[in-house]
């Protein structure tokens, strides 16, 4: 995608998966609900990636549940990535990712685990009031 994707305010009533996509500018979902996972998996993002003030939770079906999850594993952020002030019901895996800019998680919680192995952040990794049942990782 040339330009950028701006999707504030919206209501995902299931998964959100935008697994292997290229943007070329930056992706804005601010205060948006999402029932079921998040996936921002292999991703690349030419600027920043803005997901404040978003909530995730679990998806409850006939056959199960889908657990509140926020994926950006192996994903390549060439800005800044933002998380501020939002909550995820399952866990955060953020496994493998690029971030030439700073990590932002002021504010915000999982109710499971934060998995950052083998994470790079380049810039700054802000943690002011961020709350998880675990956390992993091994920055470089």
């Amino acid at each position: 995608l040339e330009g950028n994707l701006v999707a504030e305010k919206i209501i995902i009533r299931e998964v959100m998966n935008l697994i292997a996509t290229d943007f070329k500018k930056e992706i804005s979902l601010k205060k948006s609900e999402i029932r079921g996972f998040l996936g921002l998996n292999k991703i690349q993002v030419g600027e920043n990636l803005f997901l404040d003030n978003i909530i995730v939770r679990d998806l409850t079906t006939r056959t199960g549940t889908i657990r509140g999850d926020i994926y950006v594993q192996e994903t390549k952020i060439l800005g800044s990535f933002y998380l501020k002030n939002s909550y995820a019901q399952g866990l955060g895996n953020f496994k493998e990712s690029l971030i030439n800019g700073d990590l932002d998680l002021s504010n915000s919680q999982f109710q499971e685990i934060l998995d950052m192995t083998g994470t790079i952040v380049n810039g700054l990794t802000i943690t002011t009031n961020f709350s998880c049942k675990n956390l992993i990782a091994h920055l470089t």
